[in-house]
């Protein structure tokens, strides 16, 4: 993620997918495996960095930081396969990113997979930077299916929603600090609330691809305001905008499929919001996510453990378990079960309790 100067944020504002996408005749080129332009320059900004479908999304982070290790634990980064064996994780060529929402199973964009073989993956969890070996902290794992949502049905079917997607792991993960899930969003971030997206995406409209992960605040606006901005397809109620509107942050090619993610204050964990779907290609001042309010219910029909807050045991029912779990706990440095640390900062403490307390009752 880097800042975008206003002036070129400005100019060339088509919609792509947020995967790895260039547009021709916007000065765009094809490195990094860039696709050429579709006919229409109204497009999601699809966030596969090489990809070789039709483009779609395009988000990628833009002014943004780097990321630490564990920071954004349920991050994935989806690479191209080369080796089933998959022993050579750190040479597959990026694609888009996921978000880790169980032991089995992650959630990203329909875009980012529709047309593909599951095969044609490699996820990567517990990393922040690409080119690095694989270490302790990491997780491989290949694709056993990839189920796209049922109204997604064609190459532009991102301009009409429902473009999300649930991968079942080749086999489960084992959590640590670096490697945790998200909790599917079970109300909307606020209009003006501050969420934040993260991914490997370009760190400019048709710019560099970052080896570090990237982490910007984007504050969520509503449909009528991002809608005065876009001329091609419009945010609809299953889709959720964020952005500063002046394009010094956003999303962009290579960070589709990634998460979007929100929490009322620092006590609290982070949910999973959204799910980068469209923008300009220029990645200039708004991006369009997939609206998990709206994908919920399909997504659990699928993954059918997908983590809840405060279900510190995991086994789908927040309860008294689980409270005493944190309990025992309280005030001590993160046991080998890291979901004691609901709020992900290093040791427990009350706001842990708060939240098991705040969810008993769900998914019981």
């Amino acid at each position: 993620m880097a800042l975008i100067a206003r002036a070129r944020s400005l100019t060339c504002i088509s919609i792509f997918p947020l995967a790895i996408f260039a547009v021709a005749g916007c000065g765009a080129t094809r490195d990094e495996g860039a696709e050429p332009t579709p006919a229409s320059q109204q497009a999601p900004l699809t966030v596969g960095v090489e990809a070789t479908t039709d483009p779609g999304p395009v988000p990628q982070v833009v002014g943004g930081t780097n990321a630490a290790l564990g920071q954004f634990p349920w991050q994935v980064q989806m690479g191209q396969s080369g080796d089933p064996t998959l022993e050579q994780a750190t040479v597959f060529p990026h694609w888009c990113g996921a978000s880790l929402i169980s032991p089995h199973y992650a959630v990203t964009a329909a875009h980012c997979v529709f047309g593909q073989n599951e095969v044609t993956f490699v996820l990567r969890m517990g990393i922040v930077q690409r080119s690095l070996a694989p270490s302790s902290a990491e997780r491989i794992r290949g694709i056993h299916k990839i189920t796209i949502n049922p109204s997604y049905t064609t190459s532009t079917s991102w301009q009409t929603g429902n473009d999300v997607a649930v991968l079942e792991l080749n086999e489960p993960v084992t959590f640590s600090t670096a490697v945790r899930p998200i909790a599917l969003t079970l109300t909307d971030p606020p209009v003006g609330g501050s969420s934040t997206v993260s991914g490997w995406g370009r760190l400019v409209g048709f710019g560099a691809i970052p080896d570090i992960l990237q982490s910007a605040p984007l504050p969520v606006q509503s449909a009528a305001t991002c809608n005065t901005f876009f001329t091609g397809p419009t945010v609809l109620d299953n889709m959720l905008c964020a952005g500063s509107g002046s394009g010094d942050t956003s999303s962009c090619n290579g960070d589709s499929g990634g998460p979007l993610v929100y929490r009322p204050n620092n006590t609290r964990p982070y949910d999973l919001v959204g799910i980068v779907s469209w923008g300009p290609t220029s990645c200039a001042a708004y991006s369009v996510f997939t609206r998990v309010t709206s994908q919920s219910s399909w997504i659990r029909s699928v993954a059918t453990d997908a983590y809840l807050d405060g279900d510190v045991n995991l086994d789908g029912c927040v309860n008294s378990a689980d409270l005493s779990l944190v309990s025992a706990s309280l005030g001590q440095p993160v046991p080998a079960n890291v979901l004691v640390d609901q709020n992900n900062n290093g040791t427990v403490d009350t706001g842990d309790y708060l939240t098991v307390l705040a969810n008993t009752g769900h998914g019981c």
